[in-house]
């Protein structure tokens, strides 16, 4: 294309915590567990990219586009808000 390569990008982040606590009092013979497990899909990230090469000159042109699809948490966003990330 234009006499360059053409190249795309797809990023579409998964995952999430795992947590395990337990509480332990010996002393009273007593103990307590909790766990909890998420599973969440980030926003996708699409792109494209279109390279030249002339001898040992390269040269791009990149393109990005972020997809506000993945969960969202309206307390998470303010708590960044707050602290200024």
């Amino acid at each position: 294309m234009l006499g360059g390569n053409l190249g795309f990008t797809a990023i579409v982040p998964f995952g999430g915590p795992d947590i395990d606590a337990t509480l332990c009092a010996p002393r009273v013979g007593r103990s307590a567990s909790v766990s909890d497990r998420v599973f969440i899909v980030g926003d996708p990230v699409l792109g494209a990219t279109l390279g030249w090469h002339a001898g040992n000159f390269h040269w791009t042109v990149n393109g990005t586009v972020n997809v506000p699809v993945g969960d969202y948490s309206r307390a998470t966003t303010l708590l960044y808000r707050r602290i200024g990330a």
